[in-house]
């Protein structure tokens, strides 16, 4: 999600009194689940502003520099040079090994299937270019180019065909409104689930070209057999408001429709991560889709401080949702839990958990799942 909200970086500009930051957060998602029961995350980063002066306008800053190591995740990027006053160009270089889409699993009604499991690595890199067309109003253009590499993990089948080691094209075309107050978790890295006060929408057309696209995975799993041209459009929408003093409403909202799709592309669903749609008593990612509506609403209730806690619940319309290769059928699951968000100084502390009865009726037993993780910053 993150990853479309690129004012993200004229509020850190603007916002940030020291030009460097360094950043270490680290993360765990636990579910009901005898296969693989555990994911977990660990982040280092290191940000530098060049030549940002907040006593001035961020149109002053030639760029922002950015390192992070993320688990099996390596990311540098280079961006915010500004052009002008509301145009800003960037690029970047993303290396991801072994896990990479979390191809590692393969969640189907709850079990994880070993034998379909392989390991995915890709190296990327891409250039953008964003314009603010008005005060709300912004546009981007991102041009991308992947390699992707796959093996064999211990517990791949016999028979399993891995996918093609193709060279990508990935053309995006994004449009934002943006109508959000700021908040940290816009900014600090480590505050990975921002506070939301106003309203926020964006789509995103994209294309992914392949060099090669047979046919791939177990012999009887029809769901891989992706286009040489798959289409991309993706939704979503972010609002928050508060009802009362001590009292904030919160709701995100998500949808795509692909075409020619594969589990190298389908959206992450599952968890109650900041890395994938979230689905409360859901696996990360219980399911890979590129037809889907998703949302998650939640009530935060600040306790004392900067300490909120309060309910929240998932819905997940989408198709094929057993996985099983059947695009015609579509199923949904609810679910529920509850949230903690703390923010110390530095420091920043989440807790998330979730139950979902329908998960739980597929799966034959209790569909719970959790998350956890602290952040710290320089700041």
């Amino acid at each position: 999600m993150r990853a479309l909200l690129f004012p993200i970086l004229l509020a850190a500009t603007s916002a940030s009194a020291q030009q460097h930051r360094l950043t270490a957060w680290a993360g765990g998602g636990a579910w009901n689940a005898d296969e693989r029961p555990f994911h977990g995350a660990l982040a280092v980063a290191y940000d530098l502003w060049l030549g940002v002066d907040a006593r001035g306008p961020a149109a002053q800053s030639p760029g922002h520099l950015g390192l992070e190591y993320n688990t099996e995740t390596l990311r540098l990027t280079f961006d915010g040079v500004r052009l002008s006053d509301r145009v800003e160009v960037g690029v970047g270089l993303t290396g991801e090994a072994f896990a990479a889409g979390v191809l590692r699993d393969y969640w189907q009604q709850g079990h994880n299937l070993e034998e379909r499991t392989f390991l995915a690595h890709y190296v990327l890199a891409h250039a953008a270019l964003k314009a603010q067309i008005d005060d709300r109003t912004y546009f981007e253009v991102l041009v991308a180019g992947r390699r992707w590499f796959f093996g064999e993990s211990d517990g791949t089948g016999d028979g399993f065909r891995l996918p093609a080691e193709a060279w990508v094209f990935e053309p995006r075309l994004r449009y934002t409104w943006w109508r959000l107050d700021d908040d940290a978790g816009w900014r600090d890295r480590h505050r990975v689930f921002p506070r939301l006060r106003g309203v926020a929408a964006g789509v995103e057309a994209g294309v992914d070209a392949r060099s090669d696209a047979p046919r791939w995975g177990a012999a009887d799993d029809p769901r891989n057999s992706p286009s040489l041209l798959v289409f991309r459009p993706r939704q979503w929408l972010l609002a928050g408001f508060r009802a009362h003093d001590r009292v904030r409403l919160q709701l995100q909202e998500s949808a795509a429709f692909g075409v020619g799709e594969d589990d190298l592309t389908r959206d992450r669903i599952g968890g109650l991560t900041p890395y994938a749609v979230p689905m409360a008593g859901a696996p990360w990612p219980a399911w890979l889709s590129e037809r889907y509506v998703a949302g998650q609403g939640s009530a935060h209730v600040r306790v004392f401080d900067d300490f909120e806690v309060g309910p929240l619940v998932t819905a997940t319309g989408l198709a094929d949702p057993d996985r099983t290769g059947d695009d015609d059928t579509f199923g949904g699951h609810l679910g529920v839990g509850a949230l903690a968000d703390y923010r110390r100084g530095p420091w920043q502390l989440d807790l998330r958990g979730g139950w979902s009865p329908t998960l739980a009726d597929d799966s034959g037993r209790a569909a719970w799942n959790a998350w956890v993780s602290l952040g710290w910053s320089s700041d």
